[in-house]
């Protein structure tokens, strides 16, 4: 193999990652995720395999460093999560790297986007989920529908073909041979994933109903920060203040319920959603919890969604659970959902084994799940039969965009509407094509509302069928590369044909 001498090389290592600085912090810019790998591949390619990754990992780990914005961890798990998104993200490069010569030329191609889909899957079976996917760097819609058929890894798979393409044409150049159909292949693929994706959007899709939700976060003056007080300052626990703290925590309930009371009485609406965590619940005040909100819910004739905290008095030393619970308009609970997935290393809350169920009420299927449990689509599957999901969410301004596109994600493979209220980051409403139709910033310190007619008109996606079979098949086709390659460096070693 020939190697271009190191002040070449860093020709292309500068450039690629200036543009990975780029797309962290301008995560809009969505042509940068169809660019920087085809430098990667060059820069693997003409780089001896290790040094390659060394130097790779030095420079994406430094970068991510730099996004503070978005990674909000400390001390040594801010530095280890860097390292271990950067060795994710690079790791298909290195191992089509190291295969690249031990395949034939008509399947080259096909390396890095079945290596690329096969490390995200793998990760996605971890505690980060779908987190890094270089699928979510894509938000034009017509490309989106593909996720309907393959998951959010199709679009990855399509990103990192194109790439394999153009990269191709680029080595064909540099060893002076013509293999240019390589640019019909690529421009053939785009045109038929943006052409299946126009095509879907055109089918018509009848709306059966709309249901008109408001949804609320609290983050005024009058409210209670509990979980920055209690969680992320830590300087108090339930133990040592329980009066005052459940005191705290039931004025804060009424105050939500006034602020309710007052929207509702302007908007109509036949459904209430609050954002994530909206109160802190101690065990020995739920009954009393369950009597006030059920009564509100009666007297007022709505549908009332309250996420909320159920604390022990060891709280937080002791992990609480998040919920997510449903009155009907006659104050009776009709769901109450404990949250799967909570965050590593910043929730003090016990992840649940029970998964979100579907409810029927009007003749209209629904279901729920909490912020970071639309982050795992083997989860979100389990509500693949409604037709209208709620989201209550909280995040930090650095994840806004990029959350909610996880989440919608999920209502494109499903066949759902979405209906997301998220405090502090971005609350949005998507049809089940994956439409956004209402969204806004819910950043202020005050109540903020999102309101929507949405509408029910439920999709069936061969994903919700299938689940995860692409992936699987992608796996496969690691497997036998694999296989292959061992068995022709077998046959080279020992001189056999």
């Amino acid at each position: 193999m020939k190697y271009i001498p190191f002040n070449y090389f860093q020709l292309v290592i500068v450039p690629v990652c200036f543009l990975e600085y780029l797309i962290g912090g301008y995560p809009n810019l969505n042509i940068i995720a169809w660019i920087t790998p085809v430098l990667w591949l060059v820069f693997f390619h003409f780089t001896k395999p290790f040094y390659a990754m060394l130097t790779g990992l030095v420079c994406l780990t430094l970068i991510y460093s730099t996004q503070h914005q978005v990674n909000i961890l400390d001390g040594v798990s801010f530095h280890l999560t860097n390292l271990f998104f950067s060795l994710t993200y690079l790791l298909p490069f290195l191992i089509n790297r190291l295969l690249y010569n031990q395949i034939p030329v008509t399947f080259k191609w096909l390396l890095l986007p079945l290596c690329g889909v096969t490390v995200e899957y793998l990760m996605s079976l971890s505690s980060n989920g779908t987190w890094g996917s270089v699928g979510y760097s894509q938000t034009n819609i017509y490309l989106l529908q593909v996720l309907s058929v393959t998951g959010i890894y199709g679009i990855v798979f399509i990103i990192y073909l194109n790439a394999a393409l153009l990269f191709e044409i680029i080595i064909s150049a540099f060893h002076k041979r013509a293999r240019f159909r390589f640019a019909g292949f690529a421009s053939s693929l785009l045109v038929l994933a943006f052409g299946f994706g126009f095509v879907r959007l055109q089918m018509d899709n009848p709306v059966k109903q709309k249901v008109k939700v408001m949804g609320l976060t609290f983050q005024g003056k009058e409210a209670w920060p509990w979980f920055q007080e209690m969680v992320w300052q830590g300087n108090v626990s339930i133990q040592q203040r329980k009066k005052e703290i459940s005191l705290k925590s039931i004025r804060t309930n009424l105050f939500y319920l006034r602020e309710t009371k007052e929207a509702i009485r302007v908007y109509h609406p036949k459904w209430v959603i609050w954002n994530e965590a909206s109160l802190l619940v101690l065990q020995t005040d739920y009954l009393n919890f369950v009597q006030v909100n059920s009564r509100f819910a009666k007297e007022n004739a709505v549908f009332l969604g309250l996420p909320y905290y159920l604390a022990s008095d060891g709280f937080p030393r002791q992990k609480a659970e998040n919920h997510f619970i449903i009155f009907n308009p006659d104050g009776k609970i009709i769901y109450d959902y404990q949250k799967n997935k909570p965050v590593d290393q910043m929730e003090p809350a016990l992840a649940s084994t029970v998964k979100p169920r579907v409810f029927a009420t009007g003749g209209i299927m629904y279901s729920g799940a909490i912020c970071a449990d639309f982050d795992y689509p083997q989860l979100i599957r389990h509500m693949r039969q409604a037709d209208l999901v709620f989201a209550p969410s909280a995040d930090w301004p650095g994840i806004k965009d990029l959350h909610a596109t996880m989440a919608n994600a999920r209502a494109i493979e499903n066949g759902f509407a979405l209906f997301r209220i998220t405090g502090n980051g971005k609350s949005s409403v998507s049809d089940s094509r994956g439409q956004i139709l209402e969204s806004q910033y819910h950043l202020k310190r005050a109540t903020q509302l999102l309101i929507s007619d949405v509408p029910i008109g439920k999709r069936k996606t061969v994903y919700a069928v299938v689940s995860d079979l692409f992936s699987w098949l992608c796996i496969a086709g690691v497997a036998i590369i694999f296989v292959y390659a061992i068995i022709t460096h077998a046959n080279k070693r020992y001189g056999k044909n």
